[in-house]
Formats: C-alpha cells, sequence, structure tokens
C-alpha cells in the first residue's frame, strides 16, 4: 500500500479520472475510437521498463484486460500484466523445463508439441473473451518474448490479427544490474538474459509493424515518446497524449528506475561489448531482420563461449538455481501441469458441448429470423390496410357532411312549401269570398260580354 492507505491500482485509477473504471478484478480502460480491434503487444526483457510503458498505454486508453496482477515490492505502480497471460506463459514455459531466468533457447520444436498446442487453445479463448470487441488492446508480460508465436497464432484463430508491436528496451548494463539487486543474478547471466529475450522477441515479430522503445525517452518526456509510437505504428490514441499529459507526468517518474552497480569486474566483457552494440543499433533504429539475425549469432557465440569456459560463473548460478527449492518448485509446477491437463480435457469436452449449443442457438436464430420476416410482413400489409380504412373514413366523412347539407336544403323546401300552401289556401278563401259577393254576380253578365267581345277582336 502507498501512503494514506491507497494501492497503487487506486492511485492510478485516480490519474485516470472519469475514463477509467476500477474492480477488484483490474483496470478497465476505453478502446480505441477506431472501430477496429487493434492489439499492440509489448516485448521487453525484465527490468526494462516494460510496467511503466504498459502503464502509460493504459493512461492513452489500452484496454489491458478484466483482470491484472497486483503490485509487489519490486514494483509498487503494478506489473500491468494480465494475470491469465501470465499463468499461460509461466505454464508453458515450466511444461519446456524452463523459467523465466533461464538463458537457453527455446527447444526446436515446442511449437508442435501437445502441451503447446492445448495452450493455443487456452489462449485463443482468453484474446476472445478480453480483447475481442472492436478497440485498442495492450498485451505486456517479460515471457512474452519468448512465446509470443504461440501468441501470434492464438491471436490469428481469434480473428484477432492486427497486430503491432511496441519492442521496449534499456541499456543492458542497466538491466543486469536491476537484475543484481532485486536478485542477486551475476551481470554476465542478466546479460545473456538480455540477449536472449532481444533475440527471440524480433525473431518472433517479423511481419509485423515493429516500433522501438527507449526506456530512458518514455522517463524524459512521455508525452513526446507515445505520440512518436502512436506515428510510428500509425495509430489513433482513444486519448491523445498531448490531452493526458498530466496524468502521463505523474505516472511515469524518474523515481522508477530501480537498480545499483553490477559486480562487472567478473562479467564477460564480450557480451558486454556485443550487448551494448546491440542497444546502441536499438537506439538508432536499425532495420529490425537485421537486428534479429545481430542477434541471434551473438547468442550462439557467447553460448559457445562460455561452454567452452566451464559454463564460467553466469551458468553455475543457473545450475544453483535449478538445484535445491527451485527443483522442488520445478516439481510442484509438473504437478500442476498434470492437474491443468485433465482440466483442460475438462475444457476440451466443455467447448464441444458449447460448439453444439451454439448450432442449436444458430438454429434457433434462423428460425427466429424467418418469424421475424414473418411478422415485418404482416405489418406491412396491416399498415396498408391501416391506410385504406383511413381513407375510407375520410370518404365517410365527406359523405355525411354532404347528407347533412342535403337534409338542412330539405327542410328549408319544406317549410317554404308549407308557407306556399299556407298561402295557396289564403288565397283560395279571398277567391272563394269574392265569387260569393254580390258584385261578382252583378258583373258576372259584364264579363261574359267582355269575353266575347275581346274573343271576337272587338275589344282589345
Amino acid at each position: 500500500m502507498l501512503d494514506g492507505g491507497q494501492s497503487p491500482l487506486m492511485l492510478l485509477s485516480g490519474r485516470l479520472g472519469d475514463e477509467t473504471v476500477v474492480t477488484q478484478q483490474g483496470i478497465e480502460v476505453p478502446g480505441s475510437a477506431s472501430g477496429k480491434a487493434t492489439g499492440l503487444i509489448v516485448l521487453g526483457m525484465h527490468r526494462s521498463g516494460t510496467s511503466a510503458l504498459a502503464g502509460a498505454l493504459s493512461v492513452l486508453g489500452a484496454n489491458l484486460g478484466g483482470k491484472l496482477l497486483e503490485p509487489a515490492q519490486d514494483n509498487r505502480l503494478g506489473y500491468f500484466e494480465h494475470a491469465g497471460a501470465v499463468s499461460i506463459n509461466e505454464r508453458l514455459l515450466a511444461g519446456l523445463g524452463l523459467d523465466w531466468a533461464d538463458w537457453r533457447a527455446m527447444p526446436a520444436d515446442w511449437q508442435a508439441q501437445p502441451l503447446t498446442q492445448r495452450m493455443r487453445r487456452v489462449v485463443r479463448r482468453l484474446l476472445s473473451r478480453e480483447f475481442g470487441h472492436a478497440g485498442l488492446w495492450a498485451l505486456k508480460d517479460p515471457r512474452l518474448c519468448r512465446t509470443f508465436p504461440l501468441w501470434r497464432e492464438a491471436a490469428r484463430d481469434a480473428g484477432l490479427d492486427d497486430l503491432r508491436v511496441i519492442l521496449a528496451f534499456r541499456h543492458p548494463a542497466e538491466v543486469a544490474a536491476s537484475l543484481y539487486e532485486r536478485d542477486r543474478m551475476p551481470a554476465s547471466l542478466g546479460l545473456l538474459l538480455w540477449l536472449r529475450h532481444l533475440h527471440e522477441a524480433l525473431q518472433a515479430s517479423r511481419g509485423l509493424p515493429v516500433c522501438g522503445f527507449d526506456f530512458r525517452r518514455l522517463l524524459a518526456d512521455p508525452v513526446a515518446a507515445l505520440a512518436e509510437v502512436g506515428q510510428r505504428l500509425e495509430l489513433q490514441w482513444p486519448t491523445a497524449p498531448e490531452a493526458a499529459a498530466d496524468r502521463l507526468k505523474a505516472f511515469v517518474r524518474g523515481d522508477q528506475v530501480h537498480h545499483s552497480e553490477p559486480p562487472l569486474a567478473d562479467c564477460d566483457r564480450e557480451l558486454l561489448a556485443q550487448s551494448v552494440a546491440l542497444f546502441e543499433r536499438l537506439r538508432d533504429r536499425a532495420d529490425p531482420t537485421a537486428l534479429a539475425d545481430q542477434a541471434a549469432a551473438a547468442c550462439a557465440g557467447t553460448e559457445e563461449r562460455l561452454r567452452a569456459q566451464g559454463w564460467g560463473a553466469a551458468l553455475e548460478y543457473l545450475q544453483r538455481g535449478m538445484s535445491g527449492g527451485a527443483e522442488t518448485a520445478l516439481r510442484l509446477r509438473r504437478a500442476a501441469l498434470r492437474q491443468v491437463a485433465s482440466l483442460d480435457a475438462a475444457l476440451a469436452r466443455a467447448e464441444t458441448l458449447s460448439l453444439e449449443r451454439l448450432s442449436q442457438l444458430q438454429a434457433l436464430d434462423a428460425q427466429l429470423g424467418d418469424t421475424q420476416a414473418a411478422l415485418a410482413r404482416a405489418e406491412a400489409l396491416s399498415l396498408e390496410r391501416l391506410e385504406q380504412i383511413a381513407a375510407l373514413d375520410r370518404q365517410v366523412g365527406e359523405e355525411r357532411v354532404h347528407a347533412q347539407r342535403l337534409a338542412a336544403e330539405r327542410d328549408a323546401l319544406a317549410q317554404r312549401a308549407a308557407e306556399l300552401e299556407q298561402r295557396a289556401a289564403e288565397l283560395g278563401a279571398e277567391l272563394a269570398a269574392i265569387h260569393a259577393s254580390t258584385m261578382w254576380r252583378v258583373w258576372g253578365p259584364m264579363r261574359v260580354i267582355k269575353r266575347w267581345l275581346i274573343a271576337w277582336r272587338i275589344l282589345r
């Protein structure tokens, strides 16, 4: 714990702000806004600043996965390593008879061994589960320098083949010094491990975009260093380094450099010279393919020379480490691997069952698709019928208004007819009264004469 009772993960969460969610499983960060899953593989020897680099990548929005290793005494801010990835790499190396401090090359046929093929399926499941969505993700573990060929194949199996490599490096003498301080490892062995990790990392990265990354540049100016990485690897950071400058500078500090001077008096001078020459070529951005060949030649030459010298102090240290407690640990690892093998068999059976269930779900999805299509057609037909009904409703409304208007006209005409009938009755009564009057009877003969004269045209 840090001052004030805060863990390193809590401290980093405060520096990341609202863009980061911290859970008991680790740090979850947003992915890239590019819409495509892009994987950043951080390769680098132990004690080369890979943890600081991975933490800085998380500040810029790279997704490191759901569960990270807890911080430890030798790395208080955290390793930023996916716990599952580290476990897989350790199990694989142990199954091959190696560990993190073994200077020997990986067995020539290690990728074809049954253990490796089982681990490939495990890695594919992990990558699909943790990073199968769109966005920018990153994976860091120094053991990846040796096991990356397996991870590269599994990523291709999972459809995550857009991989770009950041090759983190640090002066080999500083790496050896840091290993001496932490593990009391002889400088020659530290240099040989630095050389072996560099060679296998470069060899495994052939054909991929590779960007060398000097730890000292990160400490001096993290914003410029990460902006350059983005430019060289053609990345669109979810959070631009300039926008995260304060958080980067608060996280990447000079006091993260841990080493003391190693006992270089007993160091193999030719090995030191070869390592420094390779470091300088890395810093000068030499071609990765040429560097891989040079590192391979240096590894082979150093191994042959140290064997001729009776193994030397570095190899004696390794053999002492493989005895006693380390040998017991190896036996325990092998026992654990047998248990893991049974678990892998159970996982394989579960995977077969999952595939069957997936096939059933796909069939149900197809039926659901047909049903949804039929519902869509019925819905379209219903909308068409609704439109027709609405049109008929409008027509009925118009006819109803017209009928009301005709009814009003009919009522008006009926009233007028009643008035006319009443007037006709009044006129009839008046005419009857006239006919009944004395004057009408007196003038009767005169009317007859008038009609006769008019008929004979005498009176006009």
